[in-house]
């Protein structure tokens, strides 16, 4: 059961990690980490809420790895939008 937990709390970072080097302009990628953020926190609530209704002591330890898989979500953004300031000055 925590390995599926984790799978889904894992889902937010590779959609940012394939859909925000896909985006071209700033306000897209803006968008898309911003759904990432909101996936990621909806996804450790409610394998909190799981955990607490089946009264697991994995609780906590769902909460520290959503809230680290959001900060991965954060610095993933930082590197697509170093990169994207990259690809524009080329151009």
């Amino acid at each position: 059961m925590n390995i599926l937990v984790f799978v889904f709390l894992l889902l937010p970072v590779l959609y940012q990690l394939f859909m925000g080097f896909r985006a071209k302009e700033r306000k897209q990628l803006n968008s898309i980490g911003l759904q990432s953020a909101v996936m990621q926190i909806i996804g450790t609530v409610v394998g909190w809420i799981l955990f607490n209704q089946i009264g697991s002591d994995f609780k906590t330890i769902v909460i520290y790895t959503g809230f680290t898989f959001l900060l991965c979500i954060g610095s993933v953004l930082m590197v697509q939008h170093i990169l994207l300031i990259i690809r524009n000055q080329k151009k």
